[in-house]
This record gives structure tokens, sequence and C-alpha cells, in this order.
């Protein structure tokens, strides 16, 4: 976080950071990633990729990412996790369509507690742009998705615990099965490139990604720089 060019789970330090990332799904609730704190349950735990202080989420990819389509999936990937963990989500304003703080010289402004409003202030123009559109929408689904699936929002330590069984298909992918509130889900998490996966048994419904709506069972391909979520029928 406070190192501007360091990456992080979605923008080049995956494997560094997965096991942080596993325990923030969970709602900071299991003791079994070897942090130093352990939430008594996911609803005392806030989950966040960007905040007031340092440098807004679309800034720091600026800075760690290569090209801009890559940012913008990248974004979309950062808040897909957020939106499908347990805990609270929080987002800052402005983050849905890829808000920045860039000083005159156009390098981002990580410190920006005593910067004017010119930096501070929220540009709306940037949600009619196209990546600023194309983000914002993906924020409206995600939202929605976690609205609509109780399972997502559970908060008890000990029911979190029951419910989250992980898969391991390559080092730098996050894949589990949420099983609870008589519903199951399996969501997948791929920060690099793209990859073939074999779904858990049954058949699966995709209600977020790119073929949102089709039917899968056996295998299924995980597009590079995203996040699906499956619904068992």
């Amino acid at each position: 976080m406070f190192d501007a060019k360091e990456g992080g789970y979605v923008n080049g330090r995956a494997y560094e950071n997965m096991l942080k990332v596993k325990f923030a799904s969970m709602g900071g609730v299991s003791p079994n990633f070897g942090t130093n704190w352990v939430a008594s349950s996911a609803s005392c735990s806030i989950n966040y990729v960007s905040a007031h202080d340092n440098l807004s989420l679309f800034d720091k990819l600026t800075l760690t990412c290569s090209n801009q389509t890559e940012r913008v999936k990248r974004n979309i990937l950062a808040a897909a996790i957020l939106f499908t963990s347990r805990g609270i989500p929080f987002f800052q304003a402005g983050e849905e369509f890829l808000r920045t703080k860039k000083k005159a010289s156009g390098m981002p402004d990580e410190n920006s507690y005593k910067s004017p409003d010119s930096i501070n202030g929220i540009d709306w123009t940037l949600k009619d742009t196209k990546d600023g559109k194309e983000v914002f929408e993906e924020y409206k689904k995600l939202i929605a998705l976690r609205k609509s699936h109780p399972l997502l929002r559970i908060s008890d330590a000990v029911e979190i615990e029951r419910a989250t069984r992980f898969f391991i298909y390559r080092y730098d992918v996050i894949a589990y099965m949420l099983s609870g509130a008589e519903e199951e889900l399996f969501i997948v998490y791929n920060p690099l490139n793209s990859l073939e996966i074999d779904l858990p048994k049954g058949r699966w419904k995709m209600i977020y990604g790119k073929e949102t709506g089709k039917m899968f069972s056996g295998k299924c391909d995980v597009p590079e720089i995203s996040c699906l979520v499956f619904e068992k029928e």
C-alpha cells in the first residue's frame, strides 16, 4: 500500500499476496493464513482496495501496469474480489469510474490531505468516458450480485469456515466453493493469463463473467485478469 510502485495480488505480485486475499475473502475470520489478527465476525472486517488516504485505485494501477486496457481489467478484478468477499465492502467515491488524483505534473498525488480541490475533487466527466462507463457498469453488476446472494454476506466465523472450500489450480489463481444459505457458489479470481479449469461436480450457471447466463459442467475457460462466479443448478 505504501510503496507506490509495488504491486499487489491483482497487479503484479499475485503469489506473494495470495494468502492475504484468501484471508480477506473469508472476512478476516480464519486463523489459517498466518495473519497477526483474526476478526470475531466478518461484520467486524472492512474490506477495501482504495480509500481517501494514499493513491486512488486507478492511480496505483497506472504506476504498476503497462497499458490502459490492462489497468481497466485489473480495476474490475479488484472490485470483483471486494464485492464477492465476506466482510463489509467499502470503496472510495469515484473509484467506480477510475477516479484519479493527478498533480499538475501529471503524476498521481499519493498524500493529498493538503492538496486543493483541483486534485481531490471528483472529476465526474470520467464517468462519461468509454473506460469509465465500462467500469461503472461492472460495479453496478457486482453490487447487484452481492445483494441477490445472501451467501456472499454471511458473517458468522464458524459458518464461514464451514461454507468455504478452496481449490488448487495454478499458483496465482484463487478458487473456492461456498455452500450455505440454501445455495452453492463457485468463485474464481485469475490475475494473470487465461487457463482451463475443471469445475466441481454438477451443473453450474455463470452469474458473473463474460458468459453470464451460460451453463457449464466439467471444464471451463477462465479469461486472463478476470473473476468468474457460478451458481450450482
